[in-house]
């Protein structure tokens, strides 16, 4: 998209600061990371005897015949088969490299303002209470691209101006499937941070919870 066709909300997500404020949210009041890390937080949210995990395993709709109810994070115009035309996607190349050097930024993370391939790079030793080898360091460049050009790993929805691709998830989201509920960013088309995640979940699973006995 050319700059003008781009909505002002995503703009707005990366104000112009000229200060030497560091954190990654520098307005919000409170911030956090979960104690023991990301990993053991997904670990304990699945770590229940009614949940199965399965890997590499493709979604059909006959599986759905086997519950009461589905909560779906998988791009709402693919489980409609596209059938009113596709959303676009953002997605992310990463670009891993490892080096025999103690550590190159005193930072975690640099961002690139250039109009190079890369938006931003990550050294992944510091970012707070991570392990330490003070003889290697690891980095990883991220690319941005489609998804058609990565494997159709979608990242992040298409924010225009105009609002056409908002409009078209909300003809998909008018569909009539009561025993579907599309959640995440690919299911609700929608920019979430991590917390908002967290929060987006609880309050779905609340009022799906109060709507419905069991």
């Amino acid at each position: 998209l050319k700059l003008e066709e781009i909505s002002p909300d995503i703009i707005n997500r990366v104000p112009i600061r000229n200060d030497h404020n560091d954190l990654y949210f520098p307005d919000d009041q409170f911030q956090a990371m979960p104690k023991a890390g990301y990993t053991k937080m997904f670990e304990n949210l699945l770590d229940h005897p009614n949940i199965q995990v399965r890997l590499e395993t493709a979604f059909e709709k006959s599986m759905e015949a086997d519950y009461m109810h589905v909560f779906n994070s998988m791009p709402i115009d693919e489980y409609y088969d596209y059938s009113l035309g596709p959303l676009p996607y953002r997605s992310l190349k990463f670009h891993h490299v490892d080096l025999p050097i103690p550590r190159i930024f005193p930072v975690c993370q640099v961002n690139f303002t250039n109009d190079g391939p890369y938006t931003r790079v990550v050294e992944w030793k510091n970012i707070p209470n991570s392990p330490q080898n003070e003889q290697f360091t690891s980095i990883t460049y991220e690319e941005p691209c489609s998804y058609t050009e990565n494997n159709n790993e979608r990242f992040y929805p298409v924010k225009d101006a105009s609002g056409k691709n908002r409009a078209l998830f909300l003809q998909y989201k008018q569909i009539e499937n009561p025993k579907t509920t599309f959640i995440g960013r690919l299911g609700q088309y929608v920019y979430l941070d991590m917390h908002q995640v967290v929060s987006s979940s609880m309050a779905i699973a609340e009022k799906f919870i109060k709507e419905n006995t069991f």
